[in-house]
């Protein structure tokens, strides 16, 4: 089993609420440069939030090929509980 850290199950806190899930898409929007970070940090994230359950929004993760990117991405920024920058 994976011990939680203090900062892991503040952010649990803030998006379930009594113990229920949250109905929103997106929980955790995770926002990064190409230039000034590295991707496989916010990939990185990505993968440990969806292991605590949540619904991370990362763009190469999170969208298809055809999507509408401003849409798509003003949805996840509309619905997510907390919003992470990466940078560098």
């Amino acid at each position: 089993m994976q011990r939680r850290s203090s900062t892991a199950m503040s952010l649990w806190g803030q998006i379930f609420r009594r113990g229920k899930m949250t109905q929103s898409n997106c929980h955790v929007f995770i926002n990064y440069r190409r230039v000034d970070t590295n991707k496989n940090v916010a990939g990185l994230l990505y993968d440990h939030f969806s292991r605590l359950n949540l619904r991370p929004f990362l763009d190469s993760k999170s969208m298809k090929p055809g999507d509408k990117l401003f849409e798509k991405i003003h949805a996840a920024i509309r619905d997510c509980k907390v919003c992470i920058a990466v940078h560098g």
